[in-house]
């Protein structure tokens, strides 16, 4: 793993963030995470802007154009397919603590091939996720929780967990946005919902307009998602990854036709249209 601290070279052994930084103290930090393929990140500029926002909310100082050649940096050592994690911490300005720039590099881990041939299973998560829960679309230092709903997924053996609002409808994935094909249509909640909405989502999205795909934009009832002719998850490392089961029920009959045409789009986008997960 390679570690920048505040554009400077480090390791994880020897990064440092103060102790009294609100990032460790209250969670006081913002994130995002993406994908770089030979030293590329497709749709930097919007992990960059979604990172100010969350800056912005959290009221931490951000020094974007710092973090873009932090970035660039990194990426000059970084494997042929990374994994990058930029972190803004807010530090404490009552006790004159600046707070710090990390950006983290490794090799990227995303689903074995079989899980993209076959797809991967989820379980339906009861929350009381709500639009109006404070940060609730930003990715922050709170995140924890999301984990913890993923890793109940696990458990349960199932790839991820799909997270409902208070009326039972599926709103997103513990760690992913989620789409599936209704009626003939691509359904996935709207922003209005309180979702975090990924670069990957919006390439999807963009996509499936250019295909002349009908988009609704709407949270997915229990009914609707029973009657989904597919259904797939989408994150900046998992790229799009089709969901094979649902509570043990296969989804439709098992075709991923719409993941993997919107997944030839995206890795044609980042000039790979040869190299295909599932093949």
């Amino acid at each position: 793993m390679i570690v920048w601290v505040n554009g400077e070279l480090s390791s994880k052994e020897n990064a440092r963030v103060s102790v009294l930084d609100r990032a460790l103290l209250y969670g006081a930090s913002a994130f995002e995470r993406m994908r770089a393929h030979d030293g590329q990140v497709l749709g930097l500029d919007l992990h960059l802007s979604a990172l100010a926002l969350t800056c912005e909310a959290l009221s931490i100082d951000h020094d974007r154009d710092a973090v873009r050649v932090d970035v660039a940096r990194a990426l000059s050592q970084a494997p042929p397919d990374a994994s990058v994690r930029v972190l803004v911490t807010a530090g404490d300005a009552k006790l004159s603590l600046p707070g710090s720039r990390l950006v983290f590099v490794e090799a990227a881990a995303p689903p074995a091939r079989e899980a993209y041939a076959s797809g991967v299973s989820a379980v339906v998560v009861q929350t009381d996720h709500s639009p109006r829960a404070p940060l609730v679309v930003h990715k922050w230092g709170g995140y924890a929780s999301h984990l913890v709903l993923r890793a109940s997924a696990e458990a349960m053996g199932a790839h991820e967990a799909l997270v409902t609002n208070t009326a039972g409808a599926v709103v997103e994935g513990a760690t992913s946005n989620v789409f599936a094909m209704v009626d003939g249509a691509l359904w996935t909640a709207p922003d209005a919902a309180g979702v975090r909405a990924g670069v990957t989502r919006h390439f999807v999205l963009e996509s499936a307009r250019r295909r002349g795909l009908p988009i609704e934009l709407r949270v997915l009832a229990q009914e609707s998602l029973r009657r989904a002719s597919e259904v797939f998850i989408t994150s900046s490392v998992r790229e799009i990854l089709p969901i094979a089961s649902i509570d043990r029920d296969p989804v439709g009959q098992g075709s991923f036709v719409h993941a993997r045409m919107l997944h030839s789009d995206l890795r044609a986008l980042k000039g790979m249209p040869d190299r295909l997960p599932w093949l």
